[in-house]
């Protein structure tokens, strides 16, 4: 069986023309060009140049090394007759700084201008490397039988390099993405596989922060025990500015992360350990809709302190800031700063986290649970721009993890410690009160030392109720 890779790069606005002389330019094509005979084992085996200079039209001198660019660039795709697809790149800066491929973005399916694509992020292996070209195989990728198969690669990322790369603000980068806009377009024909290219628009999204708001859920201690315990909901979210449009509505999107629980462990408010709960990172995908809403309750097991936070998934910037400040959130300073200077907040997941402390003499051992949500990326967006057109492009956009300090925490939590010195004052107003009344009626001399003795009580009541709290409260603010 023959295979040959011949391609054609168009672009959207000559698609026409090139369906309509398509034929014509084959036939010429096959004419001009030699056939190249390869067999399965020899093609898995071959390296990266060997495979790309079967294609005639290849010439290495339309490649320029630049020291300072550090992107990744596709040139070619390829299948193999194990179904597996291959990747060809091309890295600009190798010879100055060697980076390397993580993973991409593709879309199975045909679109006749990219609009309507929902790619997914594959993860990348390296298969053969010669300078500045690299062959990667798309992990987990399974060719169709398809007469006609489209491979819609809207971005690809690389690993991160200390050296030239920063961090994003609220957390880290983690892999980092650039456009790629192609719909590769493979097909038999005479028992060889040919490939044609053409191009279509990405949408460029900047991470401005990343991060999370931790709204309490739940308090419960055991003074008998000397242990407390607290209940919380983490919601993480992305702020984001898009580059090359002005976006008056966000009508949906698809956003990617990988999630991981864990158990964190302190002695005396002293990190000790983490232990991880889930093996390996868990992949996840969700959609967000302008019609989605979310509603989550504080402090469930105090009826009377009972509070809840109310937003949707998909919000401007500073709606998303006033939403939360309206209903008792506290953000971070930084937080709010870097907000402020964002165009919209994606707020895709609620997890559960939860903290426990146990004293022991003069020891207070700790433990918190909770889930890591890392590589958040987003894959594409639905808008109406500023200039009432709707778009529906793939989006290349670097992968972000937040780190561990919550961005704001919800008013339940800051003000729970200080409504229940309320009440237990208001409590022991009322029974000092009442006994007072009663014991003035029958021993009048006994009247100064008993108000000692019950003042006394009193603090020593207030003080172990609102000791758990205190200590609850300085852990989460850590």
């Amino acid at each position: 069986m023959e295979q040959k890779i011949i391609k054609i790069e168009t672009t959207n606005k000559m698609r026409t023309k090139v369906t309509k002389i398509f034929a014509v330019f084959l036939a010429i094509s096959l004419l001009l060009c030699s056939s190249i005979t390869c067999y399965a084992s020899e093609y898995e085996a071959n390296g990266v140049m060997a495979d790309l200079t079967r294609d005639p039209m290849f010439s290495t001198a339309d490649y320029e090394e630049n020291a300072t660019d550090y992107s990744i660039r596709v040139i070619q795709v390829a299948e193999s007759n194990k179904g597996e697809l291959y990747v060809y790149t091309f890295q600009p800066a190798h010879n100055s700084i060697d980076l390397l491929a993580s993973s991409i973005n593709i879309y199975y399916g045909f679109s006749p201008d990219g609009s309507g694509i929902t790619p997914t992020n594959y993860t990348l292996s390296l298969v053969s490397t010669e300078g500045c070209f690299d062959k990667y195989l798309v992990n987990g990728f399974e060719v169709r039988g398809d007469e006609h198969r489209y491979y819609n690669i809207a971005s690809i990322y690389r690993r991160v390099n200390e050296v030239i790369d920063t961090d994003v603000a609220g957390g880290t980068t983690t892999e980092k993405s650039y456009s790629v806009g192609q719909q590769w377009h493979a097909y038999w024909l005479n028992d060889r596989i040919y490939y044609e290219m053409n191009t279509f628009e990405t949408l460029e999204v900047t991470t401005t922060y990343t991060g999370f708001l931790r709204m309490n859920s739940s308090i419960s201690t055991d003074i008998f025990d000397n242990s407390t315990s607290g209940g919380f909901k983490d919601m993480w979210f992305i702020a984001f500015n898009l580059e090359d449009y002005i976006a008056e509505h966000i009508y949906n999107a698809d956003l990617s992360f990988t999630s991981q629980q864990y158990n964190d462990h302190y002695v005396n408010s002293n990190f000790t350990e983490r232990t991880w709960l889930d093996e390996e990172p868990i992949p996840d995908t969700v959609y967000l809709s302008d019609i989605d809403s979310v509603s989550v309750e504080d402090n469930r097991k105090i009826p009377f302190l009972k509070e809840s936070y109310t937003y949707k998934r998909i919000m401007k910037a500073e709606d998303f800031i006033s939403t939360f400040e309206d209903q008792g959130m506290e953000f971070s300073e930084e937080a709010k700063t870097h907000l402020t200077n964002s165009q919209w907040v994606f707020a895709f997941k609620e997890t559960i986290a939860s903290s426990s402390t146990r004293v022991e003499g003069v020891t207070i051992y700790s433990t918190d649970y909770g889930v890591e949500i890392a590589n958040a990326t987003i894959l594409r967006i639905k808008f109406l721009n500023i200039d009432q057109k709707i778009y529906d492009l793939s989006v290349v956009n670097d992968k972000t993890t937040a780190d561990a300090i919550a961005d704001g925490f919800g008013a339940g939590l800051l003000e729970l410690e200080d409504k229940m010195q309320e009440i237990m004052e208001i409590i022991a107003i009322v029974l000092g009160v009442v006994l007072v009344c009663v014991l003035a009626n029958f021993v009048p001399p006994l009247m100064n030392i008993i108000t000692v003795i019950f003042k006394v009580a009193i603090d020593v009541v207030l003080w172990v109720v609102s000791l758990p709290f205190k200590l609850l409260n300085s852990l989460f603010r850590k």
